[in-house]
């Protein structure tokens, strides 16, 4: 519950009457005005205030709208769609206001899956946003990391409200398994919504490659958007030396995803930021690169190349993970690279990911570091550092993910009626 709900019960008590033994509120104007869902920038302003919980899959905020028209804050967020508001719309005759709601949907499965489309959806200004899952880290015999998923979006989508709608979403491509066999990691898969194939959807975008099958991201041709689409991150191909290289990022709604550092040494090569993010720096010695950070080039975002042999370290809200440290002479093992962040774009629980660190590398009869996974969503996985077999495992990468959003259409009951409620608040007389 916001802060707002708890510091509208003087509001109430202002505003209600006592009759009958029950509080009811004496009825005014409606002061609720139809807009369609606020810019991306401003919604995730919203979001972060009024997420229920953390990874709320469906939920509605409602919002304040400043005499001058500017988009005010939060009022109120709740789990589920514009009618299952758990408790009294303070807000409505107080102030005037709006809503809109966001469906993140993260369920994978290797077929078509079916849902049903919001009961409250609305054409005018609604979003589909997809992210594709990103491609595997190869094993240390690849030594490259994979690609982030491509990103795509299309706005003003009709779609019947309460009707099934198809979808397709899968993890993120495995990591090359450790051992005496290569390994090249998995590719990532294509990722779309109201549709049985990408070409026939609303919106879709396109995996990530593995990183030994090219780690390229997922490009834009064959993507579905109306507004946007953009490619993930290439997991580094420059890699001359024992070091791992790291994943790319996923793309994202504030650009392409950015590439991992290329490696020319033993040391282990940072993963790219999430959509819009830096690329990973270069590792050209024995000590770990550093992850690009992420779209708001935010300091620190990025992990840390690891200059003792502790590992890189792991990306935050979407920076890509630090490249592991890497050993020249025989006996040491190379260290892991660090996990790419997960994404913030949407919310503090959703956007797009970093890719994972790559391991550092060793000379024979050592082994090299295991390359760090992805960030979610859709962000590459790290590749393992090379000495020679056994060699070691590449990172996991992000799975894919979709995101609708919408203001509820007006329809049903709804903000005209609310004064016919009965508060649930204590009152003064």
């Amino acid at each position: 519950m916001s802060l707002s709900q708890h510091t509208s019960i003087d509001l109430l008590a202002r505003r209600s009457v006592w009759y009958e033994g029950r509080h009811i509120l004496a009825r005014r104007a409606s002061t609720y005005v139809a807009l369609p869902p606020p810019m991306p920038r401003i919604a995730r302003r919203l979001r972060f205030q009024a997420e229920p919980y953390y990874k709320c899959p469906l939920y509605t905020v409602a919002y304040e709208i400043k005499v001058n028209g500017v988009i005010g804050d939060a009022l109120c967020g709740w789990p589920g769609e514009a009618w299952d508001c758990p408790t009294w719309p303070w807000w409505e005759g107080e102030v005037p206001w709006c809503w809109f709601s966001t469906s993140f949907i993260t369920s994978t499965s290797a077929s078509n899956q079916t849902t049903t489309n919001p009961s409250t959806w609305s054409t005018a200004g609604s979003s589909i946003e997809v992210i594709a899952s990103g491609g595997g880290g190869g094993n240390g015999y690849y030594d490259l990391g994979g690609g982030g998923g491509g990103y795509s979006q299309s706005t003003s989508v009709a779609l019947t409200p309460s009707a099934s709608a198809t979808f397709f979403l899968n993890v993120g491509g495995a990591g090359g398994v450790a051992g005496s066999s290569p390994d090249p990691g998995g590719n990532g898969s294509n990722a779309w919504y109201n549709g049985t194939t990408l070409a026939a959807s609303s919106a879709g975008a396109n995996g990530g490659a593995a990183g030994g099958n090219g780690g390229a991201g997922g490009s834009t041709t064959g993507a579905v958007g109306n507004a946007l689409t953009y490619a993930g991150g290439q997991g580094s191909q420059n890699a001359t030396d024992t070091g791992g290289t790291g994943g790319g990022g996923a793309g994202g709604p504030n650009g392409a995803g950015a590439a991992s550092g290329d490696e020319s040494n033993v040391g282990g090569t940072g993963g790219g930021g999430g959509g819009g993010g830096q690329p990973g720096a270069a590792a050209g010695s024995n000590t770990g690169s550093n992850g690009g950070n992420n779209y708001a080039n935010t300091s620190g975002t990025g992990g840390t190349g690891d200059t003792t042999g502790s590992g890189g370290g792991n990306g935050s809200n979407g920076g890509g993970g630090g490249g592991g440290f890497g050993y020249a002479s025989p006996g040491t093992n190379g260290s892991t690279g660090g996990t790419g962040g997960a994404g913030t774009e949407w919310s503090a629980s959703y956007g797009s990911g970093g890719g994972g660190g790559g391991g550092g590398g060793s000379v024979s009869a050592s082994v090299g570091g295991a390359g760090g996974a992805a960030g979610e969503y859709g962000g590459g996985g790290g590749s393992g550092g090379y000495t020679g077999f056994p060699v070691a495992a590449g990172g996991l990468a992000g799975q894919g993910i979709i995101v609708l959003t919408w203001t509820p259409a007006s329809t049903g009951p709804g903000p005209h009626c609310c004064y016919s409620f009965v508060l649930p608040h204590p009152t003064v007389h």
